[in-house]
């Protein structure tokens, strides 16, 4: 029942220009979660690419509950800044670095830092 709710609430979010500013947070969270999860499992070190955390191991286990990486509200894929930690954002609407409201860039570790 809840991967139905949370796909429901996934799909609406995407639809809906409303709820653009909460589902680049929760994808971030999500992301955040999955490279820190990655990083336990490799002895600290975090993954080249957004990819690994889709990529099914020996089990079938990924780090991220789906079987390719979300896109940002706006259809645009997640930039991936390698690091330690690494940072993942997205420019907002305008797609261009910087801006208010929906034109704002969200990032991961801002994010992770807020909770």
């Amino acid at each position: 029942m809840c991967g139905v709710a949370a796909y429901f609430d996934r799909e609406f979010m995407s639809r809906s220009p409303t709820c653009h500013s909460r589902k680049a947070p929760s994808d971030l969270v999500a992301i955040h979660e999955g490279l820190e999860a990655y990083a336990l499992d490799h002895d600290g070190t975090y993954p080249a690419t957004l990819a690994a955390l889709v990529t099914p191991d020996e089990q079938g286990h990924s780090y991220l509950d789906q079987s390719r990486l979300p896109r940002d509200p706006w259809n645009r894929e997640y930039v991936f800044v390698p690091g330690n930690p690494p940072d993942v954002l997205t420019y907002g609407r305008d797609g261009v670095q910087g801006g208010t409201g929906e034109d704002a860039d969200n990032d991961c570790l801002t994010i992770a830092n807020r909770r």
